[in-house]
């Protein structure tokens, strides 16, 4: 199967727009140290965030602003996101990963 080459513009826009909602996501901190230590975390302003976006694109984001530690030093990558985005109401798949 051949793969899909995006133009540079457009890969350019997806990256940016990934590093605004992830930076937005630093609001997730709480909720995933709260599921991290299995307390009933509230879904607002995380999942609001979340909502917003396709499970692909919540994935890309979640991922980006693990890595960049924006939840936090102490979280587990990707089986923490992987929770947050569960809780969320996004599809996550058995093999998930960050990349």
């Amino acid at each position: 199967m051949a793969s899909i080459t995006y133009p540079r513009s457009i890969t350019a826009v997806f990256i940016l727009l990934s590093l605004v909602f992830a930076t937005e996501l630093v609001l997730c901190a709480g909720t995933v140290q709260s599921l991290r230590a299995n307390t009933p975390p509230d879904r607002f302003p995380c999942c609001v965030i979340i909502d917003r976006l396709s499970n692909d694109e919540a994935r890309v984001c979640a991922c980006s602003a693990a890595t960049r530690g924006f939840f936090g030093n102490a979280i587990t990558i990707p089986q923490d996101v992987a929770r947050l985005l569960t809780f969320c109401g996004k599809t996550v798949a058995a093999n998930f990963a960050c990349s």
